[in-house]
């Protein structure tokens, strides 16, 4: 199975399963998730970006996050660079 799903509940809190090859869940591993595991809280919106490798998390503080895996460059930090070790994860856009 090569399916992740991102789900935000009505509280705000992120919870993510399914394939974790390239840190997309944002776990802090690349471990398959049979069952949903807690990744963050006070989210109001995610989902994955073009590619199922990589995730984007608007906070209800309007701060945009990011992980997982980013061969391509799309989230303009150091090519070829997963962004997903604990739950550390790369803030891109904060609007002020």
């Amino acid at each position: 199975m090569d399916v992740s799903t991102l789900a935000v509940e009505t509280n705000g809190e992120l919870w993510a399963w399914g394939n974790n090859s390239e840190g997309q869940l944002g776990d802090g591993t690349t471990t398959f998730q049979m069952t949903p595991v807690f990744i963050m809280d006070n989210v109001a919106y995610a989902r994955f970006g073009l590619a199922p490798t990589i995730s984007f998390a608007i906070l209800t503080n309007s701060e945009l996050w990011t992980w997982g895996a980013n061969r391509l460059n799309p989230i303009f930090v150091a090519n070829n660079v997963r962004i997903s070790q604990g739950y550390d994860f790369a803030r891109v856009l904060q609007r002020g």
